[in-house]
């Protein structure tokens, strides 16, 4: 599958004469302004890191400062600690992968970011699990690393697109 296919014609579709509908992917979120966070239920970005118990978690930068006033990394703190943090502006959690899986199912493709590539083999099984139950796994778009290509790939990634 190409880019171009990936996205279903879109922008590529006008240079190459296709006639299917645009379709956008929105780095950091779409909305970030002073009443949306990214990454919580008003603004999904689909960057991927690890807390300290190995739950996945979406994050765009290393720290939790600038949204979560944390001056550590989501993998120094347990998916307890975490889930409790309130982001501000909106006062909403950090998103769960799983929760993510099921706010997008049936309704959009993902494209993750897996920002840390020396987890073990378990997350990404983990993460595949929740892609497969909710019917992700076909049309994903994946970045971040070389580890989890043969998990996604044993699962039925092999249809979806690995940059």
């Amino acid at each position: 599958m190409t880019r171009c296919e990936w996205m279903g014609g879109g922008l590529c579709g006008a240079a190459f004469g296709q006639t299917q509908p645009l379709r956008l992917i929105a780095h950091r979120g779409g909305i970030v302004d002073e009443a949306h966070a990214e990454n919580s239920k008003g603004s999904i970005e689909v960057d991927v890191r690890a807390t300290m118990d190995g739950e996945p978690v979406l994050q765009h930068d290393a720290m939790l400062e600038l949204f979560y006033s944390v001056k550590q990394r989501p993998e120094d703190l347990s998916w307890k600690e975490v889930s409790a943090l309130k982001a501000q502006p909106g006062g909403t959690s950090p998103i769960h992968f799983d929760e993510l899986c099921q706010l997008a199912k049936g309704r959009i493709r993902l494209m993750l970011d897996i920002k840390n590539s020396t987890m073990p083999v378990g997350f990404y099984e983990g993460m595949a699990r929740s892609m497969t139950k909710a019917g992700l796994i076909e049309g994903s778009y994946m970045l971040g690393g070389d580890k989890w290509r043969g998990v996604f790939g044993v699962l039925g990634t092999e249809r979806g697109r690995h940059a």
